[in-house]
């Protein structure tokens, strides 16, 4: 499985990840805190455990914090 990263352009903070291929089935609440930038896209299994758990649950999760210091990846 692979993941998508968008950050939103009105709040640079703003970091969504979730299953790639999937952003049009998503809350529209969630889709409509963009416009979303494109990131990255990558495996699944590389993404922090917290993260896959909510991506597991909820499909997407939603991260606030500075872009510069935002990794979504164990490393």
């Amino acid at each position: 499985m692979r993941y998508s990263i968008r950050r939103s352009m009105k709040d640079q903070k703003l970091h969504l990840i979730f299953e790639e291929g999937t952003f049009e089935s998503l809350p529209e609440h969630v889709r409509n805190r963009g416009p979303w930038q494109h990131l990255k896209s990558g495996e699944l299994n590389n993404v922090r455990a917290e993260y896959i758990k909510a991506i597991t649950a909820h499909r997407y999760i939603l991260v606030e914090q500075s872009s510069t210091i935002f990794s979504a990846e164990v490393e």
